[in-house]
């Protein structure tokens, strides 16, 4: 399993008019042929300058090879400084084998707006 973090910005994306919002996109790509589905766990954090972290897991399953993925984090860039995607993913089937992957970039500033959200989509 190999992950890529192509890019992680952020932007206003809900209606509060906010720049609060982290967009990231990552890919994931298989290296077996051994399964016709592959089961699969990500755990994916966005983690603010003063350390806070927004841990968020999912369950998958595909029987595709090569994904691309896009995350949405709804008003979590509250603070100034360098914020860090994290992603790890993990297959326990046919043996075990996992991946993890940082990138960093730093938004300015950023305004306190909603409850924190994330949105993980399949693109």
């Amino acid at each position: 399993m190999t992950i890529t973090i192509v890019d992680a910005y952020y932007t206003a994306l809900d209606p509060d008019g906010l720049e609060d919002d982290v967009v990231s996109h990552f890919t994931l790509n298989f290296e077996s042929d051994n399964f016709d589905d592959i089961f699969y766990d990500l755990d994916i954090s966005l983690i603010l300058p003063s350390e806070t972290s927004f841990d968020y897991h999912y369950d998958l399953s595909t029987s595709v090879f090569d994904l691309s993925y896009t995350i949405y984090f709804y008003n979590h860039a509250t603070e100034n400084g360098w914020y860090t995607v994290q992603i790890t993913g993990t297959i326990f089937q046919g043996g075990y084998a996992t991946d993890t992957v940082d990138f960093t970039f730093d938004p300015p500033g950023g305004t306190p707006g909603g409850n924190p959200l994330s949105l993980l989509i399949l693109l």
